[in-house]
């Protein structure tokens, strides 16, 4: 399907699973308070691939 819609349906698939990640942290209970320029820093940082990052905090926020 990625192969033939490209990035309208990856972005579609990664907006699906951000909605379905957001309702996950607020139904457990899983967000954090953090500071707004650490978030921010956290956020733009690109010495971190998006990859690595996602699965860090799959990793520390949804294991079980």
């Amino acid at each position: 399907m990625a192969t033939v819609l490209g990035d309208v349906f990856t972005d579609w698939v990664s907006e699906k699973i951000e909605e379905r990640n957001e309702e996950v942290r607020n139904k457990k209970d899983m967000n954090i308070e953090l500071d707004p320029d650490i978030a921010a820093a956290f956020r733009a940082s690109t010495s971190v691939s998006r990859e690595f990052r996602f699965n860090l905090i799959s990793y520390l926020f949804f294991q079980q």
